[in-house]
């Protein structure tokens, strides 16, 4: 999921994805994605 998260973002690394999100569960921030990618 990460990778996602990071395409998402448009982070360009998978680091300052897991450094910006390390305290929030994974889920919560697909589930959020997707809501807002509709």
């Amino acid at each position: 999921m990460s990778e996602k998260a990071q395409e998402a973002l448009r982070h360009n690394s998978i680091e300052t994805t897991h450094e910006a999100y390390a305290g929030v569960k994974m889920k919560d921030v697909s589930d959020s994605i997707d809501d807002v990618r509709g």
